[in-house]
């Protein structure tokens, strides 16, 4: 396979392993219990905004006003969450793109706002831990995504140039972040996040198993030689 492409750079969190899913899952009960419903535009208006699971419980709870009482539901959410995420494996996909980037030469890096021992911590749920060369995360950066440097700081990292690698994100704000890094970005939403808009992304795609990785890289340099 003879690319311009030296490294393929992925987001975690609904990109990787779908815990966006997972927790807009245990949401979904929890909230159900107090008598509401949560929304995927309720629960969209903070995926990729909030640094944990408490940050987003006070923001919805302040600006949607689901009468959620903290000390009881919260704990709830975060167990009902780690259970579901437990039960998980990687998104369709995923290990076999990650074979055949190995397969081909291809570098393979994280680029997160999640914390790093959360990283880890799912990495290894998954089985995937040790798999990849560069990890950066919201430990290693003063702002995070929609900002861009994650992206740069893990493009410094694998040595190469934004027009060396490409991103894989599942929301808006990640491929914003990607674009403004100057990064081929393909855009891979997931449940929670196909509705919104990824007109940014240079390429969409429903699933990693829809499309085979060299035939994705292929097409990718197609439209750059366009």
């Amino acid at each position: 396979m003879i690319m311009k492409f030296k490294a393929l750079i992925f987001d975690f969190d609904g990109t990787i392993q779908d815990t966006e899913n997972a927790e807009y899952q245990a949401w979904q009960e929890v909230v159900h219990m107090r008598g509401y419903e949560i929304t995927h535009d309720i629960y969209g208006s903070v995926v990729g905004n909030m640094a944990t699971t408490s940050d987003a419980f006070d923001w919805i709870s302040s600006h949607y006003g689901l009468g959620l009482i903290r000390e009881v539901d919260l704990p709830a959410i975060i167990q009902r969450s780690l259970e579901i995420r437990m039960q998980q494996s990687a998104r369709p996909g995923v290990v076999e793109y990650l074979k055949s980037a190995r397969e081909n030469g291809l570098a393979l890096a994280i680029a997160s706002s999640s914390d790093r021992s959360w990283i880890d911590a799912h990495l290894n749920i998954i089985k995937l831990n040790g798999v990849f060369d560069v990890i950066s995360t919201a430990n290693d950066v003063k702002n995070i995504k929609p900002d861009p440097e994650l992206f740069l700081l893990t493009l410094d990292r694998l040595k190469i140039t934004p027009e060396q690698a490409v991103v894989f994100e599942d929301s808006p704000n990640g491929v914003k972040a990607a674009k403004a890094a100057g990064i081929t970005t393909v855009a891979v939403p997931n449940d929670v996040t196909r509705h919104y808009n990824f007109d940014e992304a240079d390429l969409i795609i429903p699933s990693m198993a829809e499309i085979p990785l060299q035939g994705l890289l292929t097409r990718l340099n197609h439209n750059h030689s366009n």
